[in-house]
């Protein structure tokens, strides 16, 4: 089951999924949950009737958190948790935001992805009808210890 989030009770949910998700992913270091909710629910551009989340019976397995931008609808984070992986969770998140978005008029939406995710995640977005735009190099140089 997708919904819409209830921001009272379900950001704790969306947070945990979030950071479990992406634990494993190269650099990314989840933020504690009150930092990561102030951040969130302070942005100008938080929306909480455009963030889903999807439940197998009441336990929460998968988030998707989104805005609206000048240029479309922007889907900020797609996250489902990996013993969820590749039962179609993020493909049903993502068409259910394509839907609220096109119910607003926003015809595009955008995201961003590291395509070399192990997760498969470009291939659900290549499955949803979604495609490549931009792509961009991103270097990194980590300091020698002394």
């Amino acid at each position: 089951m997708i919904d819409e989030i209830d921001p009272a009770n379900d950001l704790r949910a969306v947070h945990a999924i979030i950071a479990a998700a992406f634990m494993d992913g190269s650099g990314d270091h989840p933020e504690p949950f009150e930092r990561w909710l102030e951040e969130q629910t302070s942005s100008p551009s938080y929306d909480p009737t455009l963030w889903l989340l999807a439940r197998d019976g009441s336990v929460p397995v998968g988030a998707l958190v989104a805005r609206a931008a000048d240029d479309g609808g922007w889907v900020d984070w797609l996250a489902v948790l990996a013993s969820y992986r590749g039962r179609g969770v993020g493909a049903a998140l993502l068409c259910r935001s394509f839907s609220c978005f096109a119910a607003r008029g926003l015809r595009r939406v955008l995201l961003n992805v590291d395509a070399e995710n192990v997760t498969g995640a470009t291939a659900v977005y290549e499955r949803v009808g979604m495609r490549v735009v931009n792509r961009w190099d991103l270097w990194e140089r980590l300091s020698a210890e002394t």
